[in-house]
């Protein structure tokens, strides 16, 4: 969804703020068409939250495209991941940077073989995370054949998980996801001895507890988090995200000159181990 701020005149003196929502679905052409509206009624703020693409690196082409046409712009918002692209305010988490230290966590454990399962298609938020995973395991001499790419789509197909065969270091881009591959890479992983890391929004609680599986045998851990050598969990709140994202375009829209800066939020971390 798109939101933006606009500054409507009621009476003489007064002033109020309207809210409004663009739906867009993850269709470039509608986020376009989003932009061109708010900018066609001279929106004071403007709140972006970036569609999924299937493009790496995320591409902003389509929406440049709007703002060409127009020489001045609203600040505009970017969140959830933040954008590419220099002229935006964002608000976002330091993906590349736990991407980054995922991947040093597991090469300290001793991991030599490194699966990275994504989302197609997926958000700059997603990426960011991933790349910093696997710069950083390319950075510290790991041959690209040992780091195998996932991108799952739907429906998801089982053959799907059988390049990660043996996979001992794993980044998986939402822990939702995860559990749904669990199954799969009971097949072709040791669970015990494999690494995760991933992220989970407190939004998606009810979701993990639905698609929680059940102890694979009766010598594992009741734990899902424990089936596995290790388990960090980096959780964030997107309500709180949304209430930060609302309160910055309100002083953005008062302030329409400050010059575009990143307010960072940092995730809450959870680590777990085998037998948990």
């Amino acid at each position: 969804m798109r939101a933006h701020r606009r500054r409507n005149y009621s009476g003489v003196g007064s002033t109020r703020k309207v809210f409004s929502l663009y739906p867009c679905g993850g269709d470039w052409k509608l986020e376009a068409k989003a932009f061109e509206s708010m900018l066609y009624n001279k929106a004071d703020a403007i709140i972006h939250i970036p569609a999924p693409q299937y493009a790496d690196p995320y591409s902003y082409e389509h929406i440049l495209e709007v703002l060409r046409q127009y020489p001045k712009l609203p600040p505009i918002l970017s969140v959830y991941g933040g954008t590419n692209y220099a002229g935006f305010h964002q608000i976002r988490f330091r993906e590349w940077e736990t991407g980054r230290k995922a991947a040093l966590r597991h090469l300290e454990c001793g991991c030599r073989k490194f699966g990275l399962i994504t989302t197609r298609p997926a958000n700059i938020f997603a990426l960011e995370l991933a790349r910093g995973y696997r710069e950083t395991l390319l950075e510290n001499g790991i041959a690209p054949q040992n780091l195998v790419e996932v991108g799952l789509g739907s429906p998801i197909l089982p053959d799907a998980y059988a390049p990660l065969r043996d996979v001992e270091g794993l980044w998986c881009s939402y822990y939702v996801i995860f559990i749904l591959t669990s199954k799969f890479l009971l097949q072709v992983c040791d669970l015990s001895r494999m690494h995760v890391g991933t992220v989970f929004s407190d939004e998606s609680t009810q979701s993990y507890l639905n698609l929680l599986p059940c102890t694979a045998t009766s010598d594992s851990p009741r734990s899902f988090s424990g089936w596995f050598g290790s388990c960090v969990v980096h959780k964030f709140n997107l309500h709180d995200l949304g209430v930060r994202a609302a309160e910055t375009a309100v002083r953005l829209s008062d302030a329409p000159d400050t010059p575009p800066g990143i307010d960072y939020i940092d995730f809450k971390t959870e680590t777990y181990h085998y037998g948990d």
